[in-house]
Parts: structure tokens; C-alpha cells; sequence
């Protein structure tokens, strides 16, 4: 898939960083037309909570 998209690896498509680095990150994502995406929060329960909070604001 990823020979096909034209990336080098998954560094390169993946959403990483505080709350406004994602939610940057996610509107470049939208505003190429992307409809859906797959998502895994990491770190604490709090970290995955408030990456679920900005994910939220895109749906």
C-alpha cells in the first residue's frame, strides 16, 4: 500500500504530536479529501483521552 500511495514508510502518513500538531496534521488530511482514517492512541489514559478529544472535533 504504501508503494502504491507513494510513501516511504508509516513515519510518513502517520498523525503524531500535541493537540494542535494533530489536529493541523488532520485538516491537511481533510482538506486532500480524505474521508476515513484508522487511528490507535497511545501513552496514558489521560494522553489517549485528550487524542480522543481532538479526533472528536473531526467527525
Amino acid at each position: 500500500m504504501f508503494d502504491r500511495e507513494g510513501v516511504a514508510g508509516a513515519g510518513d502518513v502517520a498523525v503524531v504530536g500535541d493537540e494542535d500538531a494533530v489536529a493541523t496534521q488532520l485538516g491537511r488530511l481533510r482538506d486532500a479529501g480524505v474521508t476515513e482514517f484508522f487511528f490507535s492512541p497511545q501513552g496514558s489514559l489521560a494522553e489517549q483521552r485528550r487524542t480522543i478529544t481532538v479526533l472528536a472535533e473531526f467527525t
